[in-house]
């Protein structure tokens, strides 16, 4: 007889836990989803500064932009050191190629800027950001001229 309420015991336990653990699951689904729309509208101010006539702005902007999908990266630690779970689907490399920018991009890749290794810097690691996306993702950058603009 002692079985039955130590079991029911045990299994409103388990029961608890599971519904803290979907609790926190679905907070983390809104804040992430959050913090995506938070960075959807910050690319969108972004832009002009890469299409700026000033180079000291179109490095901080390429910077920003390369920082922001540097965050798909987990930096968490341990692990296997691959993406995190809820940037894996490559959500910020959606935002950044619907931003459109990469034309722009690979024109500071250019003979014309050869003065302005900050920026070919900055620029050739958002555009291997980006390579790390989906076929769908790094078509625009391929269809951009990137490809010889890198190797040639």
């Amino acid at each position: 007889m002692l079985a039955a309420p130590l079991l029911t015991a045990s299994l409103l336990s388990v029961l608890e836990g599971r519904f803290e653990i979907e609790s926190l699951q679905a907070h983390m689904g809104r804040v992430q989803r959050q913090y995506v729309r938070h960075i959807a509208k910050t690319l969108t101010k972004l832009k002009p500064y890469v299409d700026s006539p000033l180079q000291s702005e179109n490095v901080v902007a390429t910077r920003l932009y390369r920082d922001m999908l540097s965050l798909n990266i987990d930096k968490r630690g341990g692990g296997g050191g691959g993406k995190s779970d809820w940037l894996s689907n490559g959500r910020l490399i959606d935002l950044v190629v619907a931003e459109d920018i990469f034309p722009r991009i690979v024109q500071f890749l250019s003979a014309g800027y050869d003065a302005f290794a900050e920026l070919q810097h900055e620029a050739v690691w958002l555009l291997t950001n980006v390579a790390y996306g989906t076929e769908a993702q790094t078509t625009p950058v391929v269809s951009a001229g990137a490809v010889p603009a890198l190797v040639g």
